[in-house]
């Protein structure tokens, strides 16, 4: 705790807390060591689906009208990014 008593809560649960109080029910990614903590407080924490596919967040968005999440990691995740935002 800090002085001002207030709880200290890391950017990975913050983030995840935010995807879910935006109405985020399903997140894709592939999975590694830069989004693992992101992954696991969504779903641990928030109750959140997870689905180990980066490119099915564009056709779920479509499908149900609603936002997806696409988390990549570094190295061999960043060139599919490219096809995931298109």
């Amino acid at each position: 705790m800090n002085s001002h008593n207030a709880e200290i809560v890391p950017l990975h649960q913050a983030l995840a807390n935010s995807l879910a109080e935006h109405g985020l029910r399903a997140m894709f990614a592939l999975i590694g060591d830069a989004n693992l903590f992101l992954v696991d407080s969504y779903t641990r924490h928030n109750g959140g689906r997870f689905v180990g596919a980066i490119l099915m967040a564009h056709g779920y968005a479509q499908a149900t009208s609603t936002i997806a999440e696409a988390t990549i990691t570094h190295g061999p995740g960043r060139p599919l990014r490219r096809y995931a935002s298109h």
